[in-house]
């Protein structure tokens, strides 16, 4: 049963989210590095393409922020991106001292999809990804485009609705990968191959994917692993 504290708390959150349309003007800020817009309300309204304008812009989150519709390709402009957080969950988590998440909130979500992700070739530099619970499920490119992310070092693609996976790669890039998380995907049943060939891997999540047995015991190679989960 929930308190009234609870019911008071709940509403001043929900008080404190943004709404609205962005201003344009806000592209007056030409020096801007850093932009986070994560855990406001735009009901459903589309990622504005003028972001992609802030050409120094290092750090770009966007999650759970209340925006629909289609990802912008020029997002693919700002090349000098290391972080983008594109996160569609709809849950508001809060990290405890001791290590633990407790959920709190609900926020509204809507649909935030994604046709095609070849637009990762113009960011370079990008270290840092999650699309988590943004629909993937027509990008059939996002293998090869993930591939041709020289930089990137954590990828978070959780309950994406992931088309089908390709269990190789013609050549994998993807060298540098610390973590990767495809979990709640449904990509079994087997294990792709260029995931054995990221040896630098700390952290490897594949839970709900209906993989079938035996594992195969190339996950061997990957001697730097810390976490799994299947």
């Amino acid at each position: 049963m929930q308190s009234s504290t609870d019911n008071v708390d709940q509403a001043e959150f929900k008080r404190s989210l943004i709404s609205g349309e962005l201003n344009p003007s806000l592209l007056e800020l030409k020096y801007l590095k850093h932009f986070d817009l994560s855990i406001n309300s735009f009901g459903g309204k589309v990622i504005p393409k003028f972001i992609s304008s802030f050409k120094n812009l290092r750090y770009l989150n966007l999650s759970t922020s209340g925006f629909g519709g289609r990802v912008p390709h020029e997002l693919g402009n700002l090349s000098t991106l290391s972080y983008l957080d594109l996160n569609n969950d709809r849950r508001i988590w809060v990290n405890m001292s001791d290590g633990i998440s407790y959920y709190v909130f609900d926020v509204p979500a809507y649909d935030l999809h994604v046709d095609r992700l070849d637009w990762f070739s113009g960011l370079p530099s990008l270290q840092y990804l999650d699309m988590g619970s943004v629909n993937l499920s027509t990008a059939t490119d996002w293998q090869l485009s993930i591939n041709m992310l020289p930089s990137i070092l954590n990828l978070h693609l959780s309950y994406c609705q992931l088309p089908n996976i390709s269990t190789s790669l013609p050549h994998v890039n993807l060298t540098s990968l610390s973590t990767l998380d495809l979990s709640e995907n449904w990509l079994g049943p087997q294990l792709p191959t260029w995931v054995f060939n990221s040896s630098r891997l700390v952290s490897l999540d594949l839970h709900y994917n209906d993989l079938s047995y035996p594992i195969s015991t190339a996950l061997g190679n990957l001697c730097n692993l810390q976490t799994l989960n299947l």
